[in-house]
C-alpha cells in the first residue's frame, strides 16, 4: 500500500506541475540567474554555474534538479548566456535547454536597467519502464505503453533587473511562453539591499523573493544575509509555506562555493529529512567575451 501511494504521488506531482505550467523546478536561493535572464549582463567577464538541488531526502522518487549555466557580458551593454536544466520528479523527467540574451540600459553612473530574454527547447517524458517494472502497475495500460506524456515544446522567458549601488530589484517570468499552453503568469519578484556596518567589514543584506504561482498558493521568501569582507556569508530564509532555509558560502579567488539546507515542513517532517542545494560559481573576470581571448 505504501508503494502504491508513492506511485500515485509521483504521477500526480508531475501532472499537477504541468497543470500549473511549472515547466521545471527553478532553484534560486544560490542562483538568481536561474530565474531571471536579465542577470546575464550584470557581472563582468565570463561566469559558469553548477547548481544541483535534491528535495525531500528520504522519500522514494524525491525530486532532483540540476542546472548548468554560462553567461557573460558582450561589449559594453549586452550579455549572452545559456542554461540547461535536468529535472526529475517521481516518474516524470523534464529537460530544458535555453539561450539567453540580455541588454543593459545605463540610467546614470550608478544605476542600470537590464532586460533579458531566454528561448529554447523543453522536453518532458514519463519514465514508463519504472512503472512497468512495478508489481502494482498494469503493463497493458495505455498510459504507460504509449507516448501520451512525452512531448517537446518551445520555451521562452523574460526578465528585468534594476540595480543602483547596493539595491537590486527584479521581475521575471522564466517560462512565459510555452507552445500549446496559455501564457504563464508564474512570476518571480526579487528585491535585495546591502547595508554596510560602520567601522567593520560586515554587510547585512535583507532580501525578498515572491512567487506568483498559478492555481496554488503564492510563496514569499524573507531572507537576511550577513557577509564578511566579500569572502564569506551566512543567510537565513523563512518561507510562507512554513519551511526554513539555512545557506552559507565562501569565495576563493574567482570561485564561489555555497550550500543551502531547507528544513522539511511540519507536514513532511515525518517522511523527509529536508532538501539540499549546492552552488558552484566560477567567474573569469579577465575573459573578454567579445573577442574570445584571455588577457
Amino acid at each position: 500500500m505504501k508503494k502504491v501511494l508513492f506511485i500515485l504521488a509521483g504521477v500526480l506531482i508531475g501532472h499537477f506541475a504541468q497543470a500549473q505550467n511549472l515547466i521545471t523546478h527553478y532553484s534560486y536561493q544560490l542562483n538568481w540567474f536561474n530565474i531571471n535572464p536579465g542577470f546575464a549582463a550584470i557581472e563582468p567577464g565570463l561566469t559558469a554555474v553548477v547548481n544541483p538541488h535534491t528535495q525531500w531526502v528520504g522519500m522514494d522518487g524525491n525530486p532532483t534538479n540540476s542546472m548548468f549555466g554560462l553567461y557573460g557580458q558582450y561589449g559594453d551593454n549586452m550579455g549572452l548566456g545559456a542554461k540547461i536544466i535536468v529535472d526529475k520528479r517521481g516518474y516524470f523527467s523534464n529537460f530544458s535547454a535555453e539561450g539567453v540574451y540580455a541588454y543593459t540600459a545605463k540610467i546614470d553612473e550608478q544605476s542600470s536597467l537590464n532586460f533579458g530574454i531566454s528561448m529554447g527547447l523543453y522536453q518532458t517524458r514519463l519514465n514508463t519502464q519504472d512503472l512497468i517494472n512495478d508489481q502494482y502497475t498494469d503493463a497493458s495500460d495505455p498510459t504507460v505503453t504509449t507516448l501520451y506524456f512525452d512531448e517537446s515544446q518551445f520555451l521562452s522567458g523574460f526578465g528585468m533587473v534594476y540595480q543602483n549601488k547596493e539595491l537590486t530589484l527584479g521581475v521575471s517570468a522564466p517560462h512565459l511562453i510555452v507552445t500549446g499552453r496559455p501564457i504563464s503568469d508564474h512570476l518571480f519578484f526579487i528585491a535585495g539591499y546591502k547595508f554596510d556596518v560602520p567601522e567593520s567589514k560586515l554587510k547585512i543584506a535583507p532580501s525578498i523573493v515572491h512567487q506568483n504561482i498559478t492555481r496554488s498558493p503564492s510563496i514569499t521568501d524573507l531572507g537576511i544575509a550577513f557577509e564578511w569582507d566579500q569572502k564569506a556569508w551566512f543567510k537565513f530564509v523563512q518561507r510562507t509555506n512554513r519551511t526554513s532555509v539555512f545557506a552559507m558560502g565562501f569565495n576563493v579567488n574567482q570561485f564561489r562555493f555555497s550550500y543551502a539546507y531547507s528544513l522539511a515542513s511540519r507536514a513532511m517532517s515525518g517522511a523527509s529529512s529536508g532538501s539540499h542545494e549546492l552552488g558552484i560559481i566560477m567567474n573569469f573576470s579577465a575573459f573578454n567575451f567579445q573577442t574570445n581571448t584571455v588577457d
